[in-house]
């Protein structure tokens, strides 16, 4: 069985409803992809510093993932589009995790489309693996039901039934070097 990831960044929520439906019907792993600086989230600043950013071709810094990245065999990248391509986060996941030879998965997500284009630049600069498919969705999280169906098809699609979904942590939950007790009362690091 194929080892999957799905890895997002999300802005508004959108992204992260996708990322995360997809990723509990076909069993696989969660990475939220965070920048350290978070940009404007109302008004004008919010456009003006996204387009400047993906026009100016930005790297933020990055909270460190919990996962490797090379041990996945399939990966799913999830983003919103910022001015036709995928955002700065994104751009620096990948430079930071670089990663060859998977099946690579896209979700766009935009607000009114025009995500054809930033698939492309995705997958030409992830040439070095093999693009399987890609789903676009409009504001995901506003007509979640419709969008549900949607994702369940692009599952079906490409991974087929869902395995036995066992309970997959929190991906918003960060446990880096939490101590925890077990029931022998050892003491052991969590995720």
């Amino acid at each position: 069985m194929e080892k999957r990831l799905v890895v997002f960044y999300s802005f508004e929520g959108n992204t992260s409803f996708a990322a995360k439906t997809l990723a509990k019907l076909i069993g696989a792993e969660v990475e939220r992809v965070i920048p350290l600086k978070q940009p404007p989230k109302n008004g004008f600043g919010k456009f003006f510093w996204g387009g400047k950013s993906v026009f100016m071709h930005e790297r933020p810094v990055l909270e460190p993932l919990q996962r490797e990245i090379t041990a996945f065999d399939e990966i799913v990248i999830g983003f919103p589009i910022w001015a036709g391509s995928y955002p700065p986060a994104i751009s620096s996941f990948l430079k930071d995790y670089p990663f060859r030879g998977k099946k690579l998965y896209v979700i766009a997500c935009s607000s009114g489309g025009g995500t054809k284009k930033a698939i492309e630049k995705l997958k030409e600069k992830l040439s070095a693996n093999t693009f399987c498919d890609s789903l676009s969705l409009i504001d995901p999280a506003k007509d979640k039901e419709k969008n549900e169906k949607l994702i369940a098809e692009f599952a079906e699609k490409n991974f087929g039934k869902a395995p036995a979904v066992r309970e997959l942590p929190d991906p918003e939950s960060v446990f880096e070097n939490a101590l925890t007790r077990t029931e022998n009362d050892t003491i052991s690091f969590g995720e």
